[in-house]
């Protein structure tokens, strides 16, 4: 009988303690979650907004030499950038004409020379 009330006595002096940690932890948790951070204050919307102004001063170059694939477009290269690439898991790979399968190649991007596709976006050359 001592040894039944010793455990159950143990046992509920475990729950009261887990109990007694997690209530803890609920309210210090909740009360640093309100509390301002250094990071964030209440001027952060102007903030964003004058970023954004900002922002929209970047004008953007044409790059010459390279014609991308948007998602919605078809997957075709024109005919100032016949140089097909297509992207893989590794690297980029580009495909000639006189690569075998350049005709059933769909390029994710297409350039205008070999030498661009090779030195400036790294592209290696499918045989």
């Amino acid at each position: 009988m001592n040894n039944i009330l010793t455990r159950i006595i143990n046992i509920a002096s475990i729950i009261t303690a887990l109990g007694l940690v997690f209530s803890l932890g609920g309210y210090f948790g909740f009360r640093y979650s309100q509390s301002s951070s250094p990071s964030l204050n209440k001027n952060t919307l102007s903030d964003l907004e004058v970023k954004q102004t900002e922002t929209a001063k970047i004008v953007a170059k044409e790059v010459i030499g390279i014609q991308f694939i948007k998602a919605n477009q078809e997957r075709k290269c024109d005919d100032n950038h016949i140089i097909k690439g297509t992207y893989n898991s590794d690297n980029g790979n580009y495909y000639v004409k006189s690569n075998k399968n350049y005709d059933r190649i769909k390029p994710d991007i297409c350039f205008a020379t070999e030498e661009f596709a090779r030195d400036t976006a790294g592209f290696l050359k499918k045989f």
